[in-house]
């Protein structure tokens, strides 16, 4: 079973890959904008 932390270091790993490839696609992301967006969406418990 995956604890807490391991799946928060690969939600992590993942967003900032998807960061990347946005900005490569459509230019500057700003990565506080996108993730206030995402868990706006979402409630992430610690």
């Amino acid at each position: 079973m995956v604890d807490s932390l391991e799946l928060s270091e690969f939600a992590s790993s993942e967003f900032h890959q998807g960061i990347q490839t946005l900005s490569s696609l459509i230019g500057s992301v700003g990565v506080e904008d996108l993730l206030d967006e995402i868990f706006s969406s979402f409630c992430l418990g610690k």
